[in-house]
């Protein structure tokens, strides 16, 4: 219904709450209302663009501090566990280290079906992180330090990798462990007797 301005009826309408809050608000305190909206979006958005993590970075700072650069250092170069991968990236690592270490079609495709099955049957592809064998077994393919160690040496003396690496990382471990199972390693692994040799 809609009343004429100045009537009764027009004055004694209702009035919304944000009507009535803002009837008491001087022209100023508006303005000042919308500079702050302004401020904190245009906050939102500077602290989104990529240009201000440079801004704020702390290397930047401690390239220049001296002593807070060998902190810096100390603390980048400070060994971290293997974040999980997807099981996409742990495919590519049993893909690329099988083609390198299996002589025919016939042993990559099996060795790719026995890591993916040790993998599972170990440590679920990693999702699980319990160290096994009474924490004897570390890692993605739950490799106990001993055997790690022998086979990652004979790596080394081969030449084919430069560092012992760790049990703990996952692209380690699978490089490894395709390296034992060329060396006729399979049967080290009792999930492969268990579940796996089919």
């Amino acid at each position: 219904m809609l009343y004429r301005v100045g009537t009764n009826q027009y004055k004694a309408r209702e009035v919304t709450w944000f009507q009535q809050k803002s009837r008491g608000l001087k022209r100023g305190t508006w303005v000042n209302v919308a500079i702050g909206i302004l401020v904190i979006i245009s906050t939102f958005y500077i602290g989104t663009s990529k240009e201000t993590y440079s801004l704020i970075s702390p290397i930047a700072h401690a390239q220049t501090a001296g002593s807070s650069a060998e902190l810096l250092e100390t603390i980048v170069n400070t060994p971290t566990p293997t974040p999980v991968p997807q099981i996409e990236m742990m495919d590519i690592w049993i893909g690329k280290y099988v083609d390198m270490f299996a002589k025919t079609d016939a042993e990559k495709s099996k060795w790719r079906y026995y890591m993916h099955c040790i993998a599972n049957h170990e440590s679920s592809h990693h999702y699980n992180k319990k160290d096994g064998d009474d924490g004897l077994a570390h890692g993605l393919m739950q490799f106990h330090h001993a055997t790690y160690v022998e086979y990652r040496t004979r790596l080394m003396d081969r030449g084919l990798v430069s560092n012992m690496g760790s049990e703990y990382d996952d692209e380690d471990a699978i490089e490894t462990m395709a390296f034992a199972i060329s060396q006729g390693a399979i049967g080290d692994w009792g999930t492969y007797w268990t579940y796996c040799n089919n």
